[in-house]
């Protein structure tokens, strides 16, 4: 180290060492707290810790923002957020922070160092502290503390699993690596013993699966597969590889895959099965009028697998044509219908969109028929599901409200109507490409269904589709070619799969994409219950709906306006714990404020959730009923909101027949925040609102459901 690169590495220490006395000094000097905080922010990213001072054990810390918006979050030491939005996050543990311990969270977000608003609950669900922190901002040349930060967030836990499938291994064996329970949205790496090591980010479930391959080389020997963390905590899974005994000979069932009822004027017809190795497959085509249309001669491979690309030509006939397919021992036939053009067309009102703006499509369906649209964000993730009714006209418009924290890249709009299906891509701040995806038309499938699985990537890439069971299982699989334009409509026929939870996973090496959808669920028997607490949202907001029911029943949902109009119904499922599987409504920019609604449906089962939709034009007045906890003397029901500016508010609740109940005036804070904790008798049942008036005269209402 040189004498000039020393001076600078002793100023940072020192520097250093007085951000590090700074904070100290604050909490001598701070009164005492059961709970103290500190963060420290370098660019757009923060570190805040969390020291537990008292005696109750903190088992949910949650915080938020008012001034700026969350980008992406860290967690550690076995914490975990099932609650996130860009305004709010909430971390949770199953080990509760005790005396004297400290717990650190990174964020990034839309501002530099942020004012961060945060809460603590114990495990009864009882209130803590409240606080506000600021972070201490870092210059930019003086990162040393912040990474030191970062690399206490482990991705790896004690409670993190991973395996193998299949376990019994052998030279030249594809197989799948997938895990669970670790950080999510975080960087892993997994080394292979002679294998070079693959990098690889988990999903926003702390959740991976890759497809790999065992060498052909690799002789009869234990194989170690290490998974590990930048911080070097790691699993280690040992497994044994034995050579396959040389079989004489063997035979393949002979098979063709389904292919679509209607095919369109310069589409492709894929045709591919399996057969005995190395043998022929001749495919025959004759036109609705029994002449000959196309002969196809191919040759399958030493693992019997087969493939075949027909191009219907802008001049193809219509009608009805006939493939008679055979490997000279066994014949199968598939009929398909060639027609005019498509009735589904959508459109982006423009290639490149910007941040802030609507992404908006414009489409043509055949009306009074229902539509599926579904649109996918650059990391695979559906930000946007709608299913509706296309009116008489025929057309509808799409839109979908982005902002500076939203993902830049490429988005995929999957349509679905019908036996039509059309996949669009578009950009965010930059021009699309062609990414790796996948969409299904459905979610709750009955047996006798052919499920229709939109998938998109690089113009006529070889692609692996598998459907695997809810343990993981491989219940079938397929090797696929997506087309010139880097898309593929596969129907998968049903009728082989037993009752279930199944997930199609397309994949090329590291890289894949996934989808959920089930298979002859029932309806439930049990009670619906939602167990959302936020119940106030404004137009272009998302509702992350959360509940419990009966385990591995289907569900419906279905959003209500407040003139009672159905705005948008959702295909969802309870899956095997009674949790409801994750679904996400979009408030759409409308005038229809007041109560909405959204209704779950099973079987002769329904329940409501209540909430209100408030006009944008009421921004800097704000209500919310954030905690309600019921007890035998009464029910604690936590209201928070804020004003422009310091002042002093009137609270009225009222009753379900309109009867004030309760009504009080609040001193807010220098900022214009208030909270009210009330106690509501044990017998109030029903709908209460509640309505906050400022000085001004301006009135914003909530709703308390009991």
């Amino acid at each position: 180290m040189n004498n000039s690169s020393l001076w600078i590495f002793l100023q940072l220490i020192l520097v250093t060492s007085f951000i590090v006395v700074s904070f100290t000094l604050d909490d001598v000097f701070a009164d005492e707290k059961e709970i103290t905080s500190k963060s420290i922010a370098y660019e757009n990213t923060s570190i805040i810790e969390f020291t537990n001072n008292g005696l109750e054990e903190i088992e949910t810390i949650r915080i938020w923002l008012e001034d700026s918006s969350f980008v992406s979050f860290k967690s550690q030491n076995g914490w975990v957020s099932p609650i996130a939005s860009t305004t709010s996050i909430t971390f949770t543990t199953l080990e509760p922070l005790k005396i004297n311990e400290i717990v650190k969270f990174g964020i990034k977000t839309e501002k530099n160092a942020p004012l961060i608003q945060w809460e603590t609950i114990n495990k009864d669900g009882t209130l803590i502290e409240t606080g506000i922190t600021s972070s201490q901002n870092i210059p930019s040349y003086l990162n040393i503390e912040e990474q030191k930060l970062n690399e206490d967030l482990a991705v790896v836990f004690f409670n993190s699993t991973f395996k193998v499938i299949p376990k019994d291994l052998h030279p030249g064996s594809t197989i799948r690596v997938t895990g669970d329970n670790f950080t999510p949205n975080s960087n892993l790496t997994l080394f292979q013993s002679g294998v070079s090591a693959i990098s690889f980010v988990t999903n926003e479930n702390g959740h991976f699966m890759l497809t790999m391959k065992i060498s052909e080389n690799q002789k009869s020997d234990q194989i170690n597969f290490v998974l590990r963390d930048k911080q070097e905590n790691e699993k280690t899974i040992s497994l044994y590889v034995t050579e396959i005994e040389q079989e004489i000979s063997y035979t393949i069932d002979f098979t063709v895959s389904e292919i679509q009822n209607e095919y369109y004027r310069s589409e492709s017809v894929k045709f591919s099965g399996t057969t005995n190795p190395d043998s022929i497959v001749l495919i025959t085509i004759k036109n609705s009028q029994d002449k000959l249309f196309s002969t196809k001669i191919k040759n399958a491979d030493s693992k019997g697998d087969w493939s075949s690309l027909i191009y219907v030509s802008p001049t193809t006939p219509l009608g009805t044509y006939t493939a008679t397919i055979t490997d000279g021992k066994n014949t199968i036939i598939k009929f398909w219908d060639v027609v005019l053009s498509k009735k589904l067309h959508i459109l982006p009102t423009k290639l490149i969109f910007k941040s802030n703006e609507f992404i908006t499509f414009n489409g043509t369906a055949t009306p009074n028929e229902r539509i599926n649209i579904k649109l996918v964000n650059p990391q695979g993730n559906e930000v946007l599901s709608k299913n509706f009714v296309v009116n008489s006209s025929g057309f509808f418009e799409i839109e979908y409200p982005t902002s500076s924290s939203s993902s830049k890249g490429t988005y995929v709009l999957y349509a679905f109507q019908k036996n039509e299906t059309q996949i669009v891509f578009v950009g965010l701040d930059t021009l699309p490409k062609k990414i790796l995806s996948t969409q299904l038309n459905g979610v709750n499938y009955r047996n006798n269904d052919v499920a229709i699985i939109g998938i998109t990537g690089e113009d006529s890439l070889d692609l692996t589709l598998l459907i695997l069971d809810d343990n993981d299982h491989e219940k079938f699989n397929d090797k696929i070619e997506l087309g010139p334009d880097g898309k593929r409509i596969y129907p998968l026929n049903l009728t082989t799969f037993p009752t279930g939870v199944y997930t199609v996973v397309v994949s090329m090496a590291s890289f894949q994409a996934s989808d959920v959808f089930t298979v002859d669920l029932q309806s439930s028997h049990f009670p619906i219950y939602f167990d959302m607490i936020k119940n106030t949202f404004y137009p272009g907001e998302s509702i992350f709906v959360t509940g419990k029911s009966q385990p591995e029943t289907r569900v419906n949902l279905f959003l209500i306006d407040s003139h009672g109009i159905t705005i948008n119904k959702q295909e969802t499922f309870v899956d095997e714990t009674g949790s409801l599987f994750a679904t996400t409504f979009l408030i759409p920019h409308t005038k229809s404020f007041g109560t909405w609604i959204i209704r779950a449906e099973s079987g002769l089962n329904s329940e409501n959730f209540k909430f209100q939709v408030i006009s944008l034009g009421n921004e800097g007045l704000s209500v919310s009923v954030t905690d309600i906890i019921s007890l035998s003397i009464g029910n604690f029901v936590t209201i928070e909101g804020f004003v422009t500016e310091e002042q002093i508010v009137h609270i009225t609740i009222n009753d379900p027949n309109g009867n004030t109940v309760f009504q009080t005036n609040i001193e807010t804070t220098e900022t214009g925040e208030f909270d009210l904790l009330w106690d509501a008798p044990p017998d109030y049942v029903g709908t209460y609102s509640v309505t906050v008036e400022d000085i001004f005269g301006k009135t914003i209402t909530t709703i308390i459901d009991f």
